[in-house]
């Protein structure tokens, strides 16, 4: 199925394993360029290895911080500059305030 999404970008927060490494591969296979993130490195990489095959990122942060967010966002920006998809899978209320704080100090609409 052609969800139309080939081409964007996306953040999937807490990647490594579970729900959001799910995500992470099933945008990976439809053509969007993905940034994975979360605490565990060593899962990180093992998610990216996975998905060698596709345009995929990784960054280890700790989204339950502002400067976790305002470092991840400024290496996603720096990369291309745009986001279309963000999806999180633990925290959300907190880690999308935090976001939205990081993308408005960068000037970026969400």
């Amino acid at each position: 199925m052609d969800l139309g999404i080939r081409g964007k970008t996306a953040l999937v927060c807490a990647a490594s394993k579970g729900l959001g490494k799910g995500c992470a591969v099933s945008l990976a296979r439809e053509g969007v360029k993905v940034w994975i993130s979360g605490r565990n490195e060593a899962a990180l990489l093992a998610t990216a290895k996975r998905l060698a095959e596709f345009r995929v990122r990784t960054e280890r942060a700790d989204v339950s911080s502002s400067s976790g967010w305002d470092r991840l966002c400024g290496n996603i920006m720096s990369d291309g500059g745009r986001l279309d998809i963000f999806i999180i899978t633990h925290n959300s209320r907190i880690s999308a305030i935090l976001f939205e704080h990081s993308l408005a100090r960068m000037k970026i609409s969400p």
